[in-house]
């Protein structure tokens, strides 16, 4: 894993104009031209680098914005579900958000914009590699999946190996609910943190005392805040959760027993990191484009509340 990093300084003078512009099928190549545009713009305040490659050889990013040597670290990622495709422009747009405002003082936010590009591919485009199409035609059989390919392609949740990766962390993994072998949905992989994307993303957040992650999911307008019945971070979780649902307007949910496997598991179980998982938007995914308003209005400000919230418990 490695993280290439440019040159940081103190202060960046905001631009004029937006940089990141949502669409229905904001994808890896807008995402890392976007990127691109940003790091160029804010050189003193971004480092973005890489942290990981995809099966099918696309990268995984990470952006980091704030200030050398700040002592509290926060980390939001997005599009581990390939079909909840929205969520990567709302991380994207939240760190210009961060850029063109300011930073919070003493913190330094991790931005991982798309940590299934492979799935997401497959999901904006509808036909997928020769593997991607292979086990779409094995769903089919199982009757997991039903005609035209397209349609079931672009509900794809997967990465390109057929693997959920919310279900292959290592906090009660063997306790999903799985399908027995890689499916669009729902196949929890062979092992815990069997995918180079998993992988990438656990080893990323323990390179840093990260003191609150957020994992941006679609669809339900519901915040997930616990896991199992005695994590010691439960109870922060909790508390950050009612933070995010005063200012977003989302429910909040605790552990139901039934959701075992995800990353904000993980992150609380093994970790005892504060975490969550939002989920945006009412309708199923790939969300409606007519709703990003309405998730725009709630979210924008989510990073702004976490570290609020941080600096008020720790």
């Amino acid at each position: 894993m490695t993280l290439f990093l440019c040159p940081v300084a103190l202060y960046a003078a905001p631009a004029s104009g937006r940089v990141v512009r949502p669409s229905a099928h904001y994808g890896y190549r807008r995402m890392r031209a976007d990127l691109t545009k940003l790091q160029a713009r804010y050189p003193y305040t971004l480092r973005a680098g890489v942290i990981g490659k995809t099966a099918e050889g696309r990268e995984l990013m990470a952006a980091l914005a704030g200030a050398p040597g700040a002592s509290r670290h926060v980390l939001i990622h997005a599009g581990l579900h390939a079909r909840e495709h929205m969520t990567c422009a709302l991380a994207m747009m939240q760190l210009e958000r961060l850029l063109r405002r300011h930073v919070p003082a003493g913190f330094n936010f991790h931005i991982l914009p798309m940590m299934n590009p492979d799935g997401v591919a497959i999901s904006q485009t509808g036909c997928g590699s020769a593997k991607a199409r292979a086990i779409y035609m094995d769903d089919l059989r199982a009757g997991y999946a039903t005609p035209p390919r397209k349609e079931a392609l672009a509900a794809w949740k997967a990465n390109a190996g057929g693997v959920d990766l919310n279900r292959n962390f290592e906090a009660g993994w063997e306790r999903v609910d799985t399908r027995p072998a890689p499916s669009g949905a729902n196949y929890r992989g062979d092992a815990p943190l069997s995918e180079r994307e998993s992988q990438a993303l656990a080893a990323y957040t323990t390179r840093f005392k990260m003191a609150a992650t957020v994992s941006y999911h679609a669809s339900g307008g519901v915040i997930y805040c616990a896991f199992g019945p005695d994590c010691p971070a439960n109870e922060k979780s909790r508390r950050l959760g009612h933070a995010i649902s005063k200012r977003t307007g989302y429910r909040l949910e605790g552990d139901d027993g039934t959701s075992s496997g995800g990353y904000k598991d993980w992150a609380i179980e093994k970790l005892s990191i504060p975490s969550l998982t939002v989920e945006i938007g009412d309708g199923p995914a790939p969300l409606a484009i007519e709703e990003y308003r309405d998730i725009w209005r709630r979210n924008r400000d989510v990073p702004y509340a976490v570290a609020r919230w941080v600096k008020k418990h720790s």
